[in-house]
């Protein structure tokens, strides 16, 4: 698999110049997804990564072992399906685009000043068991990497 090296979009200006050149007219080059359910899709996956912490007697499994090696390394493969998905998306929570990138870069910023007041906390991830804010860090600048990809914004 090709390994990735991305623009740090955990910074919000950098995140914010690259969603510049995103509209709700702009096609996905891979995937069904539309812009605004890309943009709620990384809110999503920022919130809910630090949701769960992690529980010690839980072991990961093999599956998460080998998961969390490749996400953590290696570029996402273009035409991924998430089982999150496998009956549609959710209805949009956001009015409009706009809303959503602000609740994006909001969502980003609650997650920094989370792990800065707990920089040692782990949690659970159902996709790769125990995880630690610098491999969620490497995970989300991965995944947001992906999908400007799929939306041709890098």
């Amino acid at each position: 698999m090709e390994t990735l090296e991305v623009k740090n979009f955990l910074e919000i200006q950098n995140l914010k110049e690259t969603l510049q050149k995103l509209t709700s007219q702009t096609s996905a080059v891979f995937g069904n997804m539309k812009p605004q359910e890309m943009v709620e899709h990384l809110i999503l996956s920022i919130d809910s990564s630090y949701k769960t912490p992690y529980n010690p007697e839980k072991q990961p499994t093999e599956q998460q072992t080998q998961l969390k090696k490749v996400f953590l390394v290696n570029k996402f493969p273009k035409n991924i399906k998430s089982q999150l998905y496998k009956n549609g998306f959710p209805a949009l929570i956001f009015d409009n685009l706009e809303l959503a990138i602000e609740n994006l870069a909001q969502s980003i910023e609650k997650f920094k000043t989370h792990f800065q007041q707990n920089p040692t906390m782990l949690y659970y991830n159902g996709n790769f068991g125990s995880i630690g804010f610098e491999e969620l860090k490497t995970f989300h600048q991965s995944h947001i990497a992906h999908h400007f990809e799929q939306f041709n914004l890098i």
